[in-house]
């Protein structure tokens, strides 16, 4: 057990801890199973370990952790989830992409688990590290203000960072003082991540020049620190997602609680207001109402100022941010006409979200040499060039379009959206290229969508 002097701090009695195994997070982990073993403070403490999917030695680090957890008696949750998959659907750098999924897991386990604060175990050279990478991208002064103390999330537990008052160094030496043992992760050595080369390369040679990290966070945060800004998920935050119909099954005894339970995480991940009455009786009597016909399964379309709730036939419950990229149109431009007078893209000729019966035309700009044309399009956070020939034009789904599969038949777009698994409201924005003199879709553009891949002739 660690010395009571070092967990001699006014932390948060009831809290969940990101533990990842390395030298900080093993280090905040102790201190706080130290100060509820002290005596000084009763409460519920959990661990949790995010698994990103992304090194085969976390199967292993996680059975470690198993063990450790077990000799401390300090309950460990363990979660998956799919960082690769998540970067490239949203076009993040996979340090971005582990952040936004790792908080969004953290505030969903502390939701769940009914407790008001989250411990990470950043501490004063992470800070410094942030601050080199905001200057980078040219930050204004805010970004001296990054890493408070503490730190809210819109409707969600506080962050707490009680290592900030300490260097790694630091850190370091208490571990090896009390013969802590801790698990070293490779790829923080790796000069493929900016943080890694800004650690090795930059940071040492600031400490020579008399650098003290916990001194330029002190200055920088006052008490008011304490304005507590909220958490900034950036732009790419986690914008819709599905849930397995069979949860639903369980509403059969305090319905309502229960789908509140059900959807209050769900939203959480989306940086969403948790589910008032309102939603909850609505969406319960459209289920109930959709399921007075024999056999029928139960539907949902429900839709408010800032979430789509939408279910249909067998499949998934999706939950989509209205201000989600897959809701918007696509937008097109050509090489030659990549941006407008004002530096804008320019954009296809459909306005708003409803764009079942329009098509966006494009342009002859970017003509080839063999009559053809090279297009950009941009849609759902992803980028992609399509050569067109003369007579083959981008447009948007419509009832009634027939496509040519690959073997040379036709069949309805319609079809072939249902055999993907193309969900109702993604179908009317999914580019089509299309052959104006056949009359004939050519190319399904699902590569905007998922993990799919065009698909044509």
């Amino acid at each position: 057990m660690l010395p009571a002097a070092l967990v001699d701090q006014h932390w948060p009695r009831h809290c969940l801890v990101a533990l990842s195994g390395g030298m900080d997070s093993m280090l905040l982990a102790l201190l706080a199973w130290s100060l509820q073993k002290s005596g000084t403070g009763e409460g519920s403490l959990v661990w949790m370990y995010i698994h990103h999917g992304l090194r085969a030695a976390a199967d292993l680090e996680v059975i470690w952790l198993h063990r450790l957890a077990a000799i401390t008696d300090v309950p460990l949750e363990v979660r998956s989830v799919h960082t690769s998959r998540f970067a490239r659907r949203y076009g993040l750098g996979l340090e971005e992409a582990g952040r936004k999924l790792r908080y969004a897991s953290l505030q969903s386990a502390a939701r769940r688990l009914q407790l008001p604060a989250i411990l990470v175990a950043h501490h004063a050279d992470d800070y410094l590290e942030s601050l080199l990478i905001q200057f980078c991208r040219a930050s204004g002064p805010r970004a001296l203000q990054t890493m408070p103390l503490t730190q809210y999330a819109h409707h969600g537990p506080e962050i707490w960072r009680p290592l900030l008052f300490l260097e790694r160094l630091q850190i370091q030496d208490l571990m090896e003082r009390y013969q802590i043992p801790w698990l070293r992760d490779e790829s923080n050595r790796s000069p493929r991540f900016q943080r890694n080369r800004i650690r090795s390369q930059i940071t040492p040679l600031l400490r020579q020049e008399g650098c003290r990290p916990v001194r330029i966070w002190q200055n920088y945060h006052s008490a008011a620190d304490l304005e507590h800004p909220p958490l900034d998920f950036g732009a790419h935050q986690i914008e819709y997602l599905q849930l397995d119909r069979n949860l639903f099954h369980l509403l059969r005894s305090d319905p309502i609680d229960r789908l509140k339970a059900i959807l209050d995480p769900a939203l959480n991940c989306l940086g969403l207001a948790p589910a008032d009455r309102r939603l909850l009786h609505t969406i319960y009597e459209q289920m109930q109402r959709s399921l007075r016909k024999p056999g029928a399964c139960f539907q949902i379309n429900y839709k408010n100022q800032s979430l789509w709730m939408h279910a249909a036939g067998k499949g998934p419950i999706w939950l989509v941010r209205m201000d989600a990229a897959c809701l918007q149109i696509f937008a097109t431009h050509t090489p030659e006409h990549a941006v407008d007078e004002r530096g804008t893209f320019v954009k296809s000729s459909i306005e708003g979200h409803d764009c079942d019966a329009h098509s966006a035309r494009l342009t002859a700009c970017g003509a080839h040499e063999n009559g053809g044309r090279r297009m950009f399009v941009v849609y759902n956070h992803q980028h992609r060039q399509y050569s067109l020939a003369p007579d083959q034009e981008i447009i948007a789904w419509r009832p009634g379009l027939r496509w040519t599969l690959p073997n040379g038949q036709h069949q309805a777009v319609k079809k072939a959206f249902q055999t993907y698994r193309i969900p109702l409201f993604v179908r009317p924005r999914i580019p089509l290229i299309y052959n104006s003199q056949k009359g004939l879709v050519e190319t399904l553009c699902l590569s905007f969508w998922e993990d799919l891949k065009d698909v044509g002739r």
